[in-house]
This record gives C-alpha cells, structure tokens and sequence, in this order.
C-alpha cells in the first residue's frame, strides 16, 4: 500500500506569497505523488493487488480565494485519484483520495494561522485514518471524514463557478488579512 500523505498548504494573497514556495508546495503535493504513484503502481499491477491511498482535501471540492495553489493542488489530487480509480477497477489495485476538513495536525502552524480552519473545529487524525481504511475496503474512490465536511465537499461544487469564487472569497479573506494585515495595493 502506498499513502500519499506528504503535503503542506499556503495562504494569503497570490501576490504575496514567494513564487519558491509555491513552487515547492506543487513539488510536494502534485509531482512528489505522481512519481511515486508511478513508482509503486507497476509492482501492484503486477502482482494484481495493492492500494494508492492519496490524501487530499475537502479544499480541492472548491474555488478557494487565498488558498489558490492549495485548493488547486489538492483538486488534482481528487481529480487523479478518481481517473486511477476508474482505469484501474478490475486489476486487484485500488485507489482512493481522501478529502478530509481540518485535522488536529502541525498543519496550521506551517500555514502560520489557525484562522485557516475557517470555523471548522478539526477532527482527529484517527478518524480520517479509520475513515479512509474503511472506504479502501468497500472501493469507493473517495471519502469526505467528517459528517460536516461531507455538506462542504458535495453542495458547494454544484452551484455556479463564478458565484462560487465570491462566495469563497469572503469567506477565506479572514485568513490572508491574518497573515497579511497590510495588504498595501491589495483587493478587500
């Protein structure tokens, strides 16, 4: 089994995040777990059995205003994970993408806020674990841990992609105005 769990986030205004770790955040999240998957999926095939676990975000169901490179790189993540999952039923290997909310992890102290949970309170790193496991065995492609975050990932992406980034925008602005509180030049 292969668990694509390595991954951080940034957050704040595009402009004012280093190009460098936005550079380095797609290394980890996006390239990092496709060569691996590329690495390990060729032994599972062979052998006609195994897992890719990739671990992923309920961000990646959104438009997610200052959480740009983020949200879109854990909608890759979704998106690759579901593409390997359809191509590969029948073979013995399954793949799955996880999407939870927040989890209890050092992952707001790298993001530098906890106002990134947004409200959520976050779940425990065991749920997601337990969550995930049980979804692998019955083949579902994907899981969303967390009764709330269910809602989060399955009613947002239906209404209108536009209407969608606005509504993102003012609810993740409170995030870049805590690590950036003089946004000079900057949109409110």
């Amino acid at each position: 089994m292969l668990v694509n769990n390595a991954g951080f986030g940034t957050a704040g205004h595009f402009a004012q995040i280093a190009p460098e770790r936005e550079h380095e955040e797609l290394m980890v999240n996006v390239v990092a777990l496709v060569g691996l998957t590329h690495a390990f999926l060729p032994g599972m095939l062979e052998r006609g059995s195994g897992a890719v676990v990739n671990v992923g975000s309920t961000a990646g169901f959104n438009i997610a205003p200052y959480f740009a490179t983020y949200a879109s790189s854990k909608a890759f993540v979704l998106n690759f994970s579901l593409a390997l999952w359809s191509e590969l039923r029948g073979s013995g290997v399954k793949v799955l993408a996880v999407a939870p909310g927040p989890v209890e992890t050092p992952f707001f102290d790298k993001i530098g806020t906890r106002e990134a949970a947004l409200g959520a309170k976050p779940v425990a790193p065991e749920l997601v674990v337990t969550s995930a496991l049980r979804a692998l065995d019955r083949d579902r492609g994907y899981v969303v841990p967390g009764r709330g975050n269910v809602g989060l990932a399955h009613l947002m992406p239906r209404r209108p992609r536009k209407l969608l980034a606005l509504i993102g925008r003012r609810v993740t602005r409170q995030v870049a105005d805590a690590l950036t509180p003089s946004a000079a030049g900057l949109p409110r």
